[in-house]
């Protein structure tokens, strides 16, 4: 149109020009001339540009089943089956909604060119499948394995007096933060503070270097912590008698003293936690120790109605404290204790005594409480087993309302639907009570990317149900949870510094009572981010090529990478390509659409390509905070299962016969052989 508009204008002016008493001659006419030709080839270049960008910023935008229709392959529509993971599951479902009527108004928008492309057309295989990871495989791929720089590093120097200040400092970037807005009108009428904030390590089955720790915990303080909740489980040098609980790979006693100097240099406590009751697989899994189980076939509560159990407990107790001189607490866990009264021992003590199962789990943690005690240490346990019991006497009867300091823990969003309404009313029976939250390893026991949302919410969730609590209950603080397997004999699930923006943002949501888009911001600078952190996972946005600065970074900038890349594979899994034309029927009867098939397998090189770059990554970066078993162990069970999805489609694909002639319907007369 506005090319039309100029070509008219300068003709009506060199038609009409004479009647307006204006007349061009000589070389102003032919200059004239050449300045409206060359106007004209600049506006239809410019246009032409804009419509060829706005036509590849088109293709280059749509999902992958999108491409796919524009491309004439046949319609891909997810599978409604289980998703690998319970986010990407949720992103697939949303999906499905929206894809069908998308994909409709394309086919209609390109109904002239329906029949253009043949099925297999090559315009698949340059596709931009994942354009963050390939970024990521060009150009970042080749610096991981180089040392960290100084900005990597976080030198240990005492805790600030005033912590908010070390985010506070930041510099204030002006950019708005999506999936903010629901927080603010979730948050608490005033701001609540938790006094103390432990950062909970879980150090099971994965230990992290110390190295790792002593670039981080000074960070950890920064952003608020006061003090350490450490879970070493088999991580601990049992030695003596005890010497077959440690792992093989088991911290020395050196590196826990290192770590706990390297948390009291930054004013941080040291809270040691020690399973006493339940969750004692790395126990009881041995066979010096099948005979104290509470169950004999099962290993994961210890019997305490035998004293060689809890001769067991004291020796693992006082080891720990050795290694912890000065300590003032101990969590002694006790959480999800099950079979509680089934061994012969506890069944006959229970029947002469007239007790009950409670009576059980009372008298034993009383005895452990009480052994502590006598050490000048305080107990605090986990508060599951008498969340629901209304039997104040029962508290009363074994002192548990005056040994111990119960950790009450939720990890949902919503605390008010999870816990009864009566919470409160069974802990005011105790002195002090400590709640517990999570910032990671609470939303699936084989997740490796962490959903930040999830854990803001859930942080949010506590402080508003912490203003609702009398005033008579003193709440000592918060222990910020970060599970990293669900129990001894699981997978790992996220690590620590795949958790670490979590982390950070929910430390700050508890120093300020709050979470803003000015806190996210300025945490992200600290972090190195260079934009916000995004709170929210997704597989659309395409990730940063910098790789953030605090320790471990390039493990959580690998776990996202590959968070992506196992959503992609998930889809190609499931194209309609491959549901129609690849199931156990056409395997079985050698009858299917080759071509179809090779349209799905168009991408196949791709994915593969990026599944590889995501590979690369993480070897090299887990090896930098983790010893070579953890890094075999979180490729077995993260990247090779993705590579054997892959590879089980494509010996498929090469097992279908090209044929030229097919029997005649229906193919079971035929029989698999014949047909």
């Amino acid at each position: 149109m506005r090319m039309d508009g100029i070509s008219h204008d300068f003709k009506h002016t060199m038609t009409h020009g004479r009647n307006r008493g204006f007349r061009l001659r000589g070389p102003a006419r032919i200059f004239v001339l050449f300045g409206a030709t060359f106007a004209v080839l600049f506006v239809g270049i410019r246009l032409l540009r804009a419509v060829t960008t706005v036509g590849h910023q088109r293709v280059v935008g749509k999902s992958l089943e999108q491409q796919l229709s524009v491309d004439n392959l046949h319609t891909i529509v997810m599978s409604q089956e289980d998703s690998p993971a319970v986010n990407r599951e949720e992103m697939a479902a949303a999906e499905i909604e929206k894809l069908p009527t998308e994909i409709l108004n394309d086919q209609q928008q390109d109904s002239t060119n329906e029949r253009k492309a043949p099925p297999h057309s090559a315009a698949l295989a340059q596709m931009p499948i994942v354009p963050a990871l390939q970024k990521w495989s060009n150009s970042q791929l080749n610096t991981l394995g180089a040392p960290a720089n100084q900005s990597q590093q976080v030198a240990a120097k005492p805790v600030l007096s005033d912590v908010t200040n070390a985010v506070a400092d930041q510099k204030d970037w002006v950019k708005s933060v999506e999936g903010l807005t629901v927080f603010l009108k979730e948050l608490p009428a005033e701001p609540i503070r938790p006094k103390e904030r432990l950062v909970h390590l879980d150090l099971k089955g994965a230990p992290p270097s110390i190295d790792f720790f002593e670039k981080s915990i000074p960070l950890y303080a920064q952003l608020g912590a006061t003090g350490l909740l450490i879970e070493y489980e088999d991580m601990f040098p049992y030695n003596g008698n005890l010497s077959f609980i440690a792992a093989n790979n088991h911290y020395t006693a050196k590196d826990i003293t290192r770590l706990c100097d390297i948390a009291k240099y930054n004013g941080l406590s040291v809270i040691p936690l020690v399973q006493t009751y339940g969750h004692m697989e790395f126990v009881l899994k041995y066979a010096e120790t099948i005979q104290l189980r509470e169950v004999s076939a099962l290993p994961q509560s210890i019997n305490p109605c035998k004293d060689d159990s809890m001769n067991l407990i004291k020796e693992m107790l006082d080891q720990v404290i050795a290694l912890h001189p000065g300590v003032k607490y101990l969590h002694i866990g006790c959480d999800e204790v099950y079979y509680i009264g089934q061994s012969p021992e506890c069944k006959m003590k229970m029947e002469k005594e007239h007790l009950t199962k409670t009576d059980i789990f009372f008298w034993h943690v009383s005895r452990v409480a009480t052994y502590l005690k006598q050490k000048n240490i305080k107990t605090i346990m986990w508060d599951d087993m008498f969340r629901n019991n209304t039997d104040i006497q029962s508290f009363k009867k074994y002192q548990i309302d005056t040994l111990v300091e119960p950790m009450i823990w939720g990890y949902v969003t919503d605390l008010t639907n999870y816990f009864p309404d009566t919470i409160w009313n069974v802990y005011q029976v105790f002195q002090r009570v400590w709640v517990a939250s999570a910032f990671k390893g609470a939303t699936g026991s084989s997740e490796y990317a962490t959903n930040i949302s999830y854990h803001l919410r859930n942080q949010i969730s506590w402080l508003k149900l912490i203003q609702k609590a009398p005033r008579s209950i003193d709440i000592c603080g918060i222990a910020v949870t970060g599970w990293q397997r669900y129990d001894h004999f699981a997978v790992l699930c996220e690590l620590m510094p795949s958790g670490t923006p979590s982390l950070a943002l929910c430390l700050q949501t508890l120093v300020h009572g709050t979470i803003n888009a000015t806190i996210v911001n300025r945490t992200s600078t600290l972090l190195g981010f260079s934009e916000p952190i995004d709170i929210e996972l997704s597989v659309e946005k395409p990730l940063a090529e910098a790789v953030p600065t605090f320790p471990g970074a390039k493990i959580y900038q690998g776990a996202m990478m590959l968070y992506v890349a196992h959503y992609w594979v998930y889809k190609f899994e499931y194209f309609n390509n491959f549901k129609g034309w690849l199931s156990d029927y056409n395997l079985k009867y050698n009858v299917s659409s080759f071509s179809v098939l090779q349209a799905g397998m168009l991408g196949y090189d791709r994915i593969l390509g990026q599944l590889t770059a995501s590979k690369e990554v993480m070897e090299v970066a887990l090896t930098e905070v983790y010893d070579k078993y953890t890094v075999e162990e979180w490729m077995e069970q993260r990247i090779a299962p993705l590579f054997k999805r892959l590879e089980v489609v494509k010996e498929k694909v090469d097992s279908v016969v090209k044929r030229t002639v097919w029997p005649r319907r229906p193919f079971q007369m035929q029989g698999p052989e014949q047909s």
